[in-house]
């Protein structure tokens, strides 16, 4: 077994509908962390039609939109391919730190991950600080931890259509 990757990132907005969801998405290794998971990936881009850019789940929503597509089943397909997931989502009142509302969201993202073994975490840089993600990639037993760009990383941009979906109640 070439190990469990997982990737996590937040949607929703403190902005617009003050509901944020953290979600975390983990799949088998494929020929490195920078590639995991391509197939799901290139199925998502392929079905989409998508031209340019990183998967955001606004513009995915437009995109499944005009394919006709509903986005229940690309979140099914992204749930059924990966090893586990987890979410946690909260609707807050003005006043709350973003930070810290990150921080517990994700946090209580990793209790609920029933995985077991975890090989690597990769965590979109805007969620957590880096002391943070030393303490969480413990909890986890993750030998390998990164704050990543989502650019390079796609599981990251697939964590953020769950957490998108999360964020609007549709996952």
């Amino acid at each position: 077994m070439a190990g469990v990757v997982c990737f996590a990132d937040e949607g929703g907005g403190f902005a617009q509908c003050r509901t944020v969801c953290v979600a975390i998405v983990c799949f088998e290794k494929e020929s490195s962390v920078e590639r995991t998971p391509w197939r799901l990936y290139g199925w998502l881009l392929g079905v989409l039609g998508w031209r340019r850019g990183e998967l955001k789940w606004r513009s995915v929503k437009k995109a499944a939109s005009r394919a006709g597509l509903d986005t229940a089943v690309l979140i099914s397909r992204i749930v059924s391919e990966a090893s586990c997931y987890s979410a946690a989502r909260l609707h807050f009142e003005a006043g709350l730190d973003g930070g810290e509302v990150k921080r517990r969201l994700f946090r209580e993202a990793i209790e609920r991950l029933a995985c077991g073994r975890v090989n690597a975490l990769v965590v979109d840089a805007h969620l957590v600080q880096p002391q943070d993600l030393r303490r969480y990639s413990r909890a986890l037993g993750a030998g390998y931890a990164r704050m990543g760009d989502s650019r390079r990383y796609p599981g990251i941009q697939i964590a953020d259509l769950l957490a998108g979906a999360c964020a609007e109640g549709l996952w």
